[in-house]
């Protein structure tokens, strides 16, 4: 075997169980095989194997806009080299030019040139999504979840019960509703918003965490929002990239987290961060009492 089909071959590294490789597609590793699954769809089926087979569907995935490139190599710990050339391929003789037997000793050659392709427009990557665009994203979700569910693969996970908690990832957007909440984040956690939660408060393994319920019910209450039914009458998919998830819940949903988080001792965690503002300020600590209420 030639030097230059050493450097080809990149095999890639499937690990046991279930795993994403985007936030909508993923992989499951069983009995020596390796599903794709779109959400909760199968797509594709391979042998652990058949390496042919990986990079035909790499490259596929890739140039059908499904995934980036450092989805893949993140994934599969495949270098990028290796992707661009099998999207080069792919690009050039379809999925059969994966499987076209080479005979004969091969010949030598330059490395490939990498060209300027869709592997490389670190522009757009940059660029953020507009309201627009997100509009359009979440309301084509609808037909599936709900409104703004763009991340059913981390949900179907979550609703099983293979993750405790969705992965806050934020990405670059313009122009966010509400986004001017965020210019008090610093001063909410000052204050010891997230400090005691875990300690006080608990919820089930799911798609939304405790710190994602908190910190949504701050910035309600920064935002004038009154009520969980106001909720309702707000862009969802805009709340959820402040959390860094693809939506707010539901008011329903909410409420449900909301019954569970008050049905222990809720006034204890109340009364530790009044303990916590005392002792941080102990000279004005009768400036914080009116009425034999902590304000």
């Amino acid at each position: 075997m030639g030097l230059s089909s050493v450097m080809q071959l990149q095999l890639p590294i499937f690990q046991d169980g279930t795993h994403l490789i985007t936030r909508d597609l993923g992989y499951q590793r069983q009995d020596g095989q390796i599903t794709y699954l779109q959400g909760v769809m199968p797509v594709f089926v391979h042998s652990i194997k058949d390496v042919a087979s990986f990079q035909m569907i790499s490259s596929q995935f890739y140039v059908n806009g499904i995934v980036k490139q450092m989805d893949i190599v993140r994934a599969f710990g495949i270098k990028p080299l290796a992707l661009k050339r099998w999207v080069k391929k792919y690009r050039e003789e379809g999925p059969g030019g994966f499987y076209i037997e080479k005979r004969g000793r091969p010949r030598k050659k330059k490395p490939d040139k990498v060209v300027e392709n869709d592997l490389n427009r670190p522009a757009q990557t940059d660029r953020g999504s507009s309201k627009s665009e997100r509009s359009r994203e979440d309301a084509a979700a609808s037909s599936g979840l709900g409104v703004g569910t763009t991340d059913s693969g981390m949900r179907v996970l979550g609703a099983l019960g293979k993750i405790q908690q969705a992965p806050s990832e934020f990405h670059c957007c313009d122009d966010v509703c509400f986004g001017g909440v965020l210019f008090a984040l610093p001063a909410l956690l000052a204050c010891g918003l997230l400090r005691h939660g875990s300690r006080f408060f608990a919820l089930p393994a799911g798609y939304y965490s405790l710190t994602h319920i908190l910190m949504l019910l701050a910035f309600m209450a920064l935002y004038r929002i009154r009520s969980i039914e106001d909720l309702r009458y707000t862009a969802p998919g805009e709340w959820g990239k402040l959390l860094g998830l693809d939506r707010c819940p539901e008011a329903k949903t909410l409420r449900e987290k909301l019954k569970i988080l008050t049905s222990g001792n809720p006034e204890e965690g109340s009364a530790q961060l009044c303990e916590d503002w005392m002792e941080a300020d102990a000279a004005n600590v009768g400036t914080l009492y009116i009425d034999g209420h902590s304000r």
